[in-house]
């Protein structure tokens, strides 16, 4: 049982000092938080504002939305110390700075939206490993740079945000096998800065990645007939599957 209530106690202990993490950073608002009930003190982790725990004691949801948080959420390891985090709302504080890479650590998150603050810089490259992620809101701030082809790993992608920033470059060159099959709302738009083709909707979305695939495949195809001309009748075939398999994809509008 000691070993059991060390392990236990460990969690508690690790879970807090990630938590400390963001309050010791978001306190530059003359008024300090709105709400902070039990934060910064010995009290349980599930009695602090805007935390949910699960039953293993881990940090399970942080939820500080509009919560006067103002400040630099600076690069750290303590949020990998959160390994069951899947939501994590920051979104409509003062927060600026650039969105710190390590939250591309908290492999585990399902919905993180830091929309309406300030934070410039890019996107961090690190955010689409977050492969479980079904809502990615950061639309409202002042981030600059692109939308990286590694979009193409956020596949359980429902809620899509990055309007209103100042985004550049040309929306992501996404086929393969990126379906997209549960995304309902994708905006690049409005704001921002896009060169070239920009899909006004999730719908438009999806079918600019399906059409990309399809001149990829075509330009396969081309090359390879060129090279292996008794080959063709395969290649067909292949694409005959691929369309079979896009064909069973289930399309939700669920937010």
């Amino acid at each position: 049982m000691k070993k059991e209530a060390n392990i236990l106690l460990y969690i508690i202990m690790s879970d807090r000092d990630a938590l400390m993490y963001i309050y010791e950073n978001t306190q530059m608002h003359p008024l300090g938080w709105n709400v902070e009930t039990n934060w910064n003190t010995e009290k349980r982790c599930s009695t602090w504002s805007g935390i949910r725990i699960d039953a293993g004691a881990h940090v399970t949801s942080v939820v500080l939305s509009e919560n006067r948080l103002m400040g630099i959420l600076l690069e750290t390891d303590r949020l990998r110390q959160l390994p069951n985090l899947r939501t994590l709302f920051l979104n409509s504080n003062f927060l600026k700075g650039a969105i710190p890479p390590c939250i591309g650590t908290v492999t585990s998150l399902v919905e993180l939206n830091l929309a309406w603050n300030e934070f410039v810089g890019e996107i961090p490259e690190t955010i689409y490993n977050c492969t479980s992620l079904t809502v990615l809101r950061l639309d409202n701030n002042r981030l600059t740079g692109v939308v990286s082809e590694s979009m193409r790993n956020l596949q359980q992608l429902r809620h899509f945000d990055v309007s209103r920033n100042d985004l550049t470059g040309v929306i992501p060159m996404i086929g393969g096998e990126s379906k997209f099959p549960q995304l309902g709302v994708c905006n690049f738009l409005p704001g921002n800065n896009f060169s070239g083709h920009v899909p006004a909707d999730a719908i438009q979305f999806k079918t600019w990645c399906s059409t990309l695939e399809s001149a990829r495949k075509e330009q396969e195809d081309r090359i390879h007939h060129h090279s292996h001309p008794d080959h063709h009748h395969h290649e067909g075939h292949h694409t005959h599957h691929e369309h079979r398999k896009s064909h069973h994809a289930h399309h939700h509008s669920k937010h």
